[in-house]
């Protein structure tokens, strides 16, 4: 008899430890958002987020059609890329036409393409996450701060420009379709990823300057190519890299450069 309870208690002993055992493992796994979209190294990405980079994609859309219509020198990439290249597009190397491709691919007059964004917010993440790392770290109150900055200058400049004056009245009416009330407003409202896109900015100067120093043979436009591409390759090394997740949605990680050969570089500034 104290054979069999000896041996019942064992088995209610094992059954508490697993019970246990299983409930922190349970605590212990993350929780995410319930619209979640996907995760990259643990951050969650999640519908709101596609929102609103979905109205910064429209918005800009309206934007580039204003100016397009508004300032005769406005051009496209590939227009803009012939014409300082002084080529036309049958003669352009497979780089060149990467590089235009490439810009291309996220110009706010391409229709809106979710798995192109998709792309677009996964590529962003892990390069935040990787400029974090390396120690760019960038405030609200910074980005306010340079944004102010650059608007003042901007505002300056085309005080006496009536064809800039009616760009400003045409993109203040496209922030009000949008519900903000003046493109000051968007720009508070988008505050935290202008902070983010300049860390990564910041991490990408440093980035460039390393591939100078690489294509130490090219200068001007030439060189500008060969550092765009190699931002995307080494954006690709770091993503294939990287831990992610896609929760929901037919969303598919798409891959559009070359293997990157030189491994993580230190960006630190």
């Amino acid at each position: 008899m104290k054979s069999s309870l000896s041996r019942l208690g064992c088995a209610i002993l094992a059954v508490s430890i697993f019970v246990y055992g299983a409930g922190c493992i349970r605590a212990t796994q993350a929780i995410y958002p319930v619209d979640t979209v996907v995760v990259i190294n643990g951050k969650a990405i999640t519908e709101q987020d596609f929102k609103d980079e979905t109205i910064k994609k429209e918005i800009s859309a309206k934007m580039l059609q204003i100016i397009m219509q508004l300032d005769s020198s406005a051009q496209t990439p590939t227009a803009g890329t012939l014409k300082i290249l002084g080529l036309s597009a049958d003669q352009l190397s497979e780089d060149q036409k990467r590089y235009i491709t490439s810009i291309e691919r996220n110009y706010p007059d391409k229709p809106i393409n979710q798995n192109v964004i998709f792309n677009r917010i996964v590529r962003e993440e892990v390069q935040y996450q990787e400029a974090v790392q390396q120690g760019y770290i960038v405030s609200n109150e910074e980005a306010q701060a340079i944004l102010k900055q650059a608007n003042g200058a901007s505002d300056q400049a085309n005080e006496s420009d009536p064809t800039s004056q009616k760009i400003m009245t045409e993109t203040n009416a496209v922030m009000n379709e949008y519900g903000f009330a003046s493109q000051n407003d968007y720009l508070n409202w988008n505050l935290p990823k202008t902070a983010r896109s300049i860390a990564i900015q910041r991490m990408q100067n440093k980035f460039d300057e390393k591939m100078a120093a690489q294509y130490s043979e090219l200068n001007m436009f030439p060189l500008r190519i060969a550092q765009y591409n190699a931002w995307d390759d080494y954006t690709e090394f770091l993503l294939r890299a990287a831990e992610v997740e896609i929760k929901q949605g037919n969303y598919v990680l798409e891959y559009y450069g070359k293997p990157w050969e030189m491994g993580r570089l230190d960006l630190k500034g």
